[in-house]
């Protein structure tokens, strides 16, 4: 079960940024010292990760899982955790959602997926089912960017 239930998101959640090795990996031990340093900062009241700061379009399931799993270890006890996400579509939206949802994110970031562009600003019904199924699969509030 998620912590920080009753959080609204307000003040200042600072976006963090991931830190890569040469070959493009996640630095998991860089990223967790950063993490420390930066998500416990006086004023902040949330941290959101793997939000457009990290590059949320590049990052594949794993990765996705792997930066709220180290988040969670290192400071989801000490203030929420809003994860952020992309996915091709709404099926692998969803299954990302259900990941996150399962690893104790406190609120979802959620970006739109590809197939909202170029033209579907006229069909508000896209968006709406997209973001639907979405807060059908997992048990978190969303954010939608």
């Amino acid at each position: 079960m998620a912590k920080f239930k009753q959080f609204v998101p307000s003040g200042i959640m600072r976006a963090m940024l991931m830190m890569l090795n040469e070959d493009l990996s996640i630095n998991d031990s860089a990223t967790s010292k950063y993490t420390r340093g930066y998500a416990l900062i006086p004023g902040a009241s949330a941290v959101t990760v793997t939000g457009n700061a990290s590059q949320v379009h590049a990052c594949s399931f794993e990765e996705q899982q792997q930066t709220l799993k180290s988040k969670m270890d290192e400071i989801g006890d000490q203030c929420p955790v809003i994860n952020g996400f992309y996915g091709d579509g709404s099926k692998e939206s969803t299954r990302i959602a259900k990941m996150l949802d399962s690893g104790d994110a406190s609120y979802l970031l959620v970006f739109p997926s590809i197939t909202m562009c170029m033209g579907s600003q006229r069909k508000p019904e896209m968006a709406i089912a997209h973001f639907s199924e979405i807060a059908n699969a997992a048990d978190l509030p969303l954010i939608c960017f």
